[in-house]
């Protein structure tokens, strides 16, 4: 990533087959089910600080059920799809932002 710049971390249920965002492509969905299961939740924004990394965790199931509500909270035996989004102001595509790879996550007990 980019030094400096901020980015926030998507969680969802669901996946998409990749939807051109920017200067990558989106992968997350806010799921099928249920509409009172159904979302995308983002965390706070973060810096990528001189590093060029943003690191979330260890909490962020806390703070899924403390901020999401019911719908959005982690529990065990779920699975969920986590995707960063950040601003790439210098980037190849002149987008000026971008995504990261998505990471699909089944929480155990």
């Amino acid at each position: 990533m980019p030094t400096g710049q901020f980015g926030i971390l998507f969680m969802g249920p669901g996946q998409l087959s990749g939807v051109p965002f920017g200067d990558g492509l989106f992968c997350i969905s806010p799921g099928g089910g249920l509409a009172s299961q159904d979302g995308i939740w983002r965390f706070p924004p973060t810096s990528s600080g001189p590093a060029g990394t943003i690191t979330l965790g260890p909490g962020i199931a806390a703070y899924a059920s403390s901020s999401f509500g019911p719908s959005g909270m982690l529990l065990p035996g779920e699975t969920r799809l986590f995707q960063g989004w950040y601003r790439d102001p210098g980037g190849e595509c002149g987008g000026a932002f971008n995504v990261s790879n998505a990471m699909e996550v089944t929480f155990a007990p």
